[in-house]
């Protein structure tokens, strides 16, 4: 497939000029992580979910210096690399004072001490010496680096001791990586004390009878925006499997050691883990995604929820004859996923389904429902076709494994476009009905994983509408190298051909009607925005008078002006769904997208853009997003700086969602 290079190369050249302020994409993403750490700061917040969102910026954290981090130290002269690694030395600093704070709060109102192992009594020193001779010590390897200096290989991010031992009258450097199913954290009583404390603290447990000079504990973040070569001559799954070799072999990219450490064996570490100094990184505490473990009970934690499950009309079982009589729309978590696996599930057995085509960029798991009906499907005799990206970053290796499952199931198992992510969501399939063939479609903005589906607000769209399917099958065949790409569509917009220029489209019409004194407004809900010929268009829009709303969770290069408010919701929902409105004159439009609003997304993935018709479904999004806008407990409002301010209110529309799912009556009227 021919990639749209001539826009890609413009923008990465930089000769795209912004026609407002464009905020750089690294530098947002932080901001967004603030906003994070914000939500672990709140007061009001439960406990254990401020401890769970200080942990999420941690995770969040590591990602970010592994891959965008990565890329702005090899682009220096493209990228405000100075600027991005100071920021994130500020927010590192931010994240400790979060972390103190709920520290106080923790002793003061729940009665929970987060303290040195030093600060127990007797008989809660000999609990924790129980459970670590039970429980880590048997999961401990010490690697002693020896005179050669030889890099101790490490996972990204993993927390480690580091320790120097006297042996014959030489010291000798060792490294002791905490495995990850060791639990970091260790409650006794109403005391709480970090796994690497307890292990330093019975070190002569582990060297015994050898003298110990010194200890510390450090993490390092390795470099992984490792790309796959492009050798067309080699398989691409061996490239793949050499790509994933590479990047658990990278150079470490910054280290993180804490301040308690001594000097010599700081340097030990520094010369050992070579990184330029000012990626080194000395800091008060190592590791804070350890606290997504509970501490506290769960009525510390939000309350469980069951999502709804979908019932339609005609009381059918089969999903295939209720999608006779109407199209699905669900909104997840607050809608159940199980109507998505359902749907592959039912394929799978209806003695009528013929075939079942389905694209897959991260699932749960190896043992994934959707997979596990997929290979059900393909034994039982159906067609099965299924696209796994392998390419889907820190997931190939699970993603190859399902390749051999799906296969020795008998399913026919293809790779995607070189060149090109298949990032879209949909799945198709074919039925014989005594009229003939009918296909049966399903698209989202999120994975097929039902895990996610549970924190991850996605929309899922289920149709018999034919001519959707058809454009679905024909994606599918470009996809699979069989058709070539092609601007006639019935229904959908794809990217890398017409997925751009169907929202530019829109875009200019909405400009046009203004022009004319008709009714124009815009609403896009997506998770970034970056595209500097999306950020140009959405300024020309809104120097013209068309009133534009931005719901943009994450990264956001646009700023806000008169025309244009930029709002961001963050809570206890990972707000993923991706939602585009243009008012037309009266005669809105409406879509639902995997895609967001990066060049990447646009112009070097496969993305489908859906337009949405049915009543059902249109009342279902203008609720969504009447609720999103109205939100002011999870919100927070930019300003004509850039800069995000946290709203002031208590309506939370991730709580409204769960209580009024599918009550489509006004906010307003409540």
């Amino acid at each position: 497939m021919k990639l749209n290079m001539d826009l890609y190369e413009m923008e990465q050249k930089g000769t795209i000029k912004s026609k407002g302020k464009f905020i750089n994409r690294e530098l947002s993403w932080i901001d967004f992580n603030k906003r994070v750490l914000y939500c672990a700061s709140a007061k009001k917040q439960l406990m254990n979910e401020r401890l769970n969102f200080l942990s999420i910026t941690d995770s969040n954290l590591n990602e970010f210096i592994a891959v965008r981090f990565s890329n702005s130290y090899k682009n220096k002269k493209k990228e405000p690399y100075k600027e991005i690694r100071d920021s994130i030395k500020k927010f590192i600093r931010l994240q400790y004072k979060c972390y103190n704070n709920i520290k106080q709060d923790l002793k003061e109102n729940e009665n929970i001490e987060i303290t040195k192992i030093s600060k127990l009594d007797k008989k809660e020193i000999i609990k924790v010496k129980s459970v670590f001779l039970s429980n880590i010590f048997p999961l401990l390897t010490p690697i002693c680096v020896g005179i050669s200096n030889d890099i101790v290989n490490l996972e990204n991010g993993q927390l480690c001791i580091a320790c120097k031992i006297n042996q014959n009258g030489t010291n000798y450097l060792n490294i002791i990586p905490i495995d990850k199913r060791i639990p970091k954290i260790i409650k006794v009583n109403n005391k709480v004390v970090l796994t690497e404390d307890v292990i330093i603290n019975f070190l002569d447990n582990i060297f015994i009878n050898k003298e110990i000079i010194s200890s510390g504990v450090f993490k390092v973040i390795k470099d992984e925006n490792v790309e796959i070569e492009h050798d067309t001559s080699r398989f691409l799954l061996d490239r793949m499997k050499d790509t994933i070799m590479k990047r658990n072999l990278s150079k470490p990219l910054m280290l993180f050691i804490r301040k308690d450490c001594d000097e010599d064996l700081k340097y030990s570490i520094m010369n050992l883990y070579y990184v330029p100094k000012s990626h080194v990184i000395h800091t008060e505490m190592i590791d804070y995604t350890r606290f997504n473990e509970k501490i506290l009970s769960d009525k510390c934690s939000y309350k469980p929820f069951k999502p709804m499950k979908y019932e339609n009309k005609g009381e059918h079982y089969s999903l295939f004859d209720a999608l006779d009589e109407e199209d699905i729309m669900l909104n997840h978590p607050y809608d159940s996923y199980e109507t998505v696996v359902k749907f592959i599930e039912h394929a799978a057995f209806d003695p009528d389904v013929l075939a079942i085509k389905q694209t897959l960029y991260r699932v749960s798991s190896y043992d994934s429902p959707i997979v596990n009906a997929l290979c059900n499907a393909a034994k039982n005799g159906k067609h099965v076709a299924v696209l796994i990206e392998i390419k889907a970053r820190f997931d190939e290796e699970n993603n190859i494994r399902l390749i051999s499952k799906l296969q020795n199931a008998g399913a026919i198992v293809l790779l995607g476009l070189e060149y090109l992510k298949t990032h879209c969501k949909m799945c198709v399939v074919i039925k014989k009905t005594d009229d003939g063939n009918k296909i049966y479609s399903h698209i989202g903005t999120g994975n097929y994983n039902e895990k996610t589906a549970k924190i991850y607000t996605d929309i899922s769209y289920l149709t018999s509408n034919q001519k959707v399917g058809m454009d679905l099958l024909m994606v599918f065949n470009i996809l699979a190298g069989i058709s070539t790409p092609d601007e006639k569509m019935n229904k959908i917009s794809y990217s890398p051909v017409t997925l751009r220029k169907t929202l530019l489209k829109s875009i200019d019409r909405e400009i046009e009607n203004k022009k004319k004194g008709k009714h124009a407004e815009i609403f896009m809900k997506v998770n970034s925005l970056s595209d500097k010929i999306m950020v140009n268009k959405l300024y020309e829009a809104a120097s013209k008078g068309v009133k534009i709303y931005i719901l943009c969770r994450g990264a956001c290069s646009i700023v806000a002006n008169d025309n244009i408010i930029v709002k961001s919701v963050v809570g206890r929902f990972l707000e993923h769904s991706r939602i585009y409105y243009f008012e037309n004159n009266k005669n809105p439009e409406y879509y639902i997208s995997s895609a967001d609003l990066l060049t990447r997304n646009l112009d070097r993935r496969i993305e489908i853009l859906l337009p949405i018709k049915d009543n059902n479904g249109i009342k279902k999004l203008k609720y969504i997003i009447e609720a999103l806008k109205k939100d002011t407990k999870n919100s927070f409002i930019m300003n004509n700086k850039g800069e995000f301010m946290k709203v002031n209110g208590d309506f939370d529309s991730h709580q409204w969602m769960i209580e009024h799912c599918n009550d489509f009556k006004s906010l307003n009227k409540k």
